[in-house]
């Protein structure tokens, strides 16, 4: 395998060189070439402290790991496409577009509303909802899932609106009628599964996980059936998929291409748990 790891950029850069230096220590044996890029905030590429450019180093890999926190720019991933690398860690899917696609394809999801970050009467807005929609609510940017809050309160409502506004996010609000989130990891083809899905983890209000096998065998069938018809349309091989399971059925919140990988976070520790290794991973995206 020929890899390319990327880290840095502008936003959460130290965890993000923290990030890559756990993968290399896993990946750097098994690895016929690896190329370990840091991203300066201003943009420029530095390949073990020598300055380089996408150019000169994705023409030479053939996976590319991206640890940014931040989106790819169009040139990069026109590049990548052109190509043809596999692209392991890939942006986030809007909420908005998640919400539409579950829409079209059958697949239960919360009632939810956006608030564009060009709209100035968020106050008038909110006031108007809050008399029919059904608390508690999340409040979580349309790009980044990183940034929720789940409330009972309005004006803390109306303050992290305005929050993520000043961010330039759009805003998803949803119901959640269910407190409680969990989240798989799913990977397609993997140990002679069509579809391989890990048990469901919780993510409670003060975003702490635990392994819990809280979810009916026939919840978990409902779950494989659903994974198989995102499977169909987005395409990747790795989804991680955050749901809630309302009165015996499952209601998706968010799917996301991006799994954490550093050593400690609960992605790994779960797939750790369960024996799945890093290697294993970036040879099921193959």
């Amino acid at each position: 395998m020929r890899i390319a790891i990327i880290s840095g950029g502008k936003y959460k850069n130290e965890s993000s060189h923290i990030a890559a230096s756990h993968l290399y220590t896993h990946l750097h044996h098994k690895c016929d070439k690896l190329h370990m890029i840091k991203v300066e905030e201003s943009g420029a590429w530095t390949d073990k402290g020598i300055v380089t450019d996408m150019h000169k180093v994705l023409p030479q890999v053939d996976h590319v790991i991206d640890l940014r926190h931040v989106k790819k720019t169009k040139a990069e991933i026109n590049l990548i496409k052109k190509l043809g690398l596999i692209d392991h860690i890939l942006d986030n899917y809007e909420n908005d577009f998640i919400k539409k696609l579950c829409y079209q394809l059958d697949i239960s999801h919360p009632r939810y509303f956006i608030i564009r970050k060009e709209e100035r009467a968020i106050e008038q807005i909110m006031h108007e909802m809050w008399r029919r929609i059904h608390l508690p609510i999340r409040i979580v940017s349309n790009s980044y899932n990183n940034t929720q809050l789940l409330t009972y309160d309005y004006k803390e409502a109306v303050s992290h609106i305005k929050y993520l506004h000043n961010k330039g996010d759009d805003v998803v609000v949803e119901e959640m009628q269910n407190t409680h989130m969990l989240r798989v990891i799913s990977v397609r083809s993997l140990r002679n599964k069509q579809v391989y899905v890990t048990l469901p983890f919780i993510l409670n209000n003060h975003n702490k996980f635990r392994l819990d096998q809280i979810v009916t065998e026939l919840e978990m069938k409902e779950l494989d059936n659903i994974l198989n018809k995102l499977y169909k349309v987005l395409d990747h091989n790795i989804l991680a998929v955050e749901f809630t399971n309302l009165k015996g059925r499952i209601q998706i919140i968010g799917v996301s291409t991006k799994i954490d990988l550093s050593e400690g976070s609960i992605d790994y520790r779960l797939l750790s748990d369960l024996g799945i290794s890093i290697e294993e991973l970036v040879k099921a995206a193959s």
